[in-house]
């Protein structure tokens, strides 16, 4: 056992009882070690007593130093606890904070910028109209289909940059169409990819815009109507040539205005060919 000790009013040790021999301590140190209930003088200590003094003949114990009481007060100094370890808690909270700056940075280096997200647009309404105009066996589907091969032109692009706003909120992105004074979200993007509308909705959207879903058109009666010795079919032939002649000039329009005039005569040539086949297969 170690024992501490007041000596010249300043605590010491701890010591072992063969420190102490050596150290020539008197019987009236006072004294301290683990269990004790407070500082005691050595002689009233067994294991000191037996050892160090010779206390068998003695009857009256040495006086009390005028300094016990003050020595007593004093209490040795336990070592410090050593430092917990934060808690599980703290450490997962400080996991979670690293991930979720991973993740923003992630989301920020990878956030799709403007020209990924017209691609994409551009090609579900590709799709779109390539499966509209499979189905539509008609004027429409021919139409469609007319429309499905100026996508592949740079005038597309062109009108895409005027239709789309690209809106970039660093961690995500989006772009918005402005249609009857508001802006409406077409599309989203995040982590490399974007989001927008389903080819197979757009289709049918489209699908839903056709003419000529009902074929029978219906008219007065022939006797008193205008016209009346005209047939349905003749009729809706007619129509239907003046909507190919109206489509052509718009598309030329459209042409025009955004090509050169080399490169507007030559795509000029080849609408009006198509616009001919077209009317010579609906007389056919």
């Amino acid at each position: 056992m170690k024992y501490f000790i007041v000596e010249n009013n300043k605590q010491e040790g701890p010591f072992s009882i063969y420190e102490l021999k050596d150290k020539g301590i008197t019987s009236d140190v006072l004294v301290w070690a683990e269990g004790m209930a407070e500082w005691t003088p050595a002689w009233k200590v067994d294991e000191l007593k037996a050892f160090l003094f010779d206390t068998k003949n003695s009857s009256v114990p040495p006086p009390v130093p005028p300094t016990a009481n003050k020595a007593a007060a004093t209490t040795p100094q336990r070592p410090a606890e050593p430092v917990k370890s934060p808690s599980c808690l703290k450490r997962l909270l400080l996991a979670f904070a690293l991930l979720l700056a991973v993740l923003l940075v992630a989301m920020a280096v990878s956030c799709p910028n403007e020209e990924k997200h017209k691609a994409v647009i551009k090609e579900k309404v590709t799709l779109a109209l390539e499966k509209s105009a499979a189905k539509n066996a008609n004027l429409f589907g021919v139409g469609v289909g007319m429309v499905r091969h100026l996508m592949e032109e740079p005038i597309v692009d062109e009108i895409l940059n005027d239709l789309i706003d690209y809106h970039n909120y660093v961690i995500f992105s989006s772009t918005t169409i402005n249609t009857e004074g508001k802006d409406r979200n077409i599309s989203y993007g995040a982590f490399g990819r974007v989001f927008t509308m389903n080819e197979d909705d757009l289709s049918r959207y489209i699908d839903a815009q056709n003419p000529f879903q009902t074929q029978n058109v219906t008219t007065p009666d022939s006797a008193a109507a205008p016209g009346a010795g005209q047939s349905n079919s003749s009729l809706q032939n007619t129509i239907e040539e003046e909507i190919i002649g109206s489509v052509g000039r718009i598309v030329k329009k459209q042409i025009g205005e955004r090509t050169d005039s080399t490169t507007t005569e030559a795509l000029e040539k080849i609408i009006d060919g198509v616009t001919d086949m077209l009317k010579q297969q609906i007389v056919e």
